[in-house]
């Protein structure tokens, strides 16, 4: 078993040295912001298209490439971001309009996939690239809708970035992604014709990866 295990220990090394950079797995830290976040309204009176807001927190995850011999890859991203969500309701009662103004912690999972365009082939130490992918996502939701359930919504996104390899096995990142989806929850709208449309985030990143 022992002539095994370091028959399979050198088998990885040697195909870590003579295909560098093949494979990536790494972690990130991600700063997330939220554009055009007006969401619609829970409040059954009066609803407002902008009664609902999301705010991006932070983020983390992971991510896994796949490179080729030349200046493309593959990507795999997951990605949890903690947001913050802000809902104002309204109710009238004997002709007196009161207003709450409600906060929740939101977490929103995302998985990715990404094709990737290097600036520079495959084992050079600095690789800027572009990108461009699709994604889904999984909304909880808020503490206050204690009927609610969790929202899926789907999209796209762009980017670009640039890693930069430490040495043989290990390397560091830098990355903008911009992602477009749906609008989540489902909310009303003073104009039903006007529910729905695209729900913007920028990502900004930070990571380290281990390079096979």
């Amino acid at each position: 078993m022992k002539h095994i295990l370091r028959l399979i220990f050198l088998a990885v090394i040697c195909a870590s040295s003579c295909f560098p950079q093949v494979f990536e797995v790494g972690a990130m830290g991600a700063y997330p912001r939220i554009f055009d976040s007006k969401l619609g309204s829970y409040s059954k009176e009066s609803p407002k298209e902008d009664d609902t807001r999301l705010h991006g927190n932070r983020g983390y995850g992971g991510r896994f490439t796949l490179n080729t011999k030349g200046y493309y890859g593959h990507e795999v991203t997951y990605l949890n971001i903690k947001a913050n969500m802000d809902s104002t309701t309204r109710t009238t009662e004997n002709k007196v309009t009161t207003t709450v103004t409600s906060h929740s912690p939101i977490n929103i999972q995302m998985a990715a996939y990404n094709f990737m365009m290097y600036m520079m082939p495959r084992g050079e130490r600095f690789r800027p690239f572009v990108t461009g992918g699709l994604q889904g996502y999984r909304y909880s939701h808020p503490t206050f809708d204690t009927g609610g359930t969790s929202y899926r919504t789907y999209g796209g996104n762009y980017g670009g970035g640039i890693k930069i390899k430490l040495m043989q096995h290990a390397l560091v990142r830098a990355d903008f992604r911009h992602y477009l989806g749906g609008k989540p929850f489902n909310l009303t709208f003073p104009d039903q014709a006007k529910s729905g449309g695209i729900h913007h985030m920028m990502e900004f990143s930070f990571g380290a990866a281990f390079m096979f």
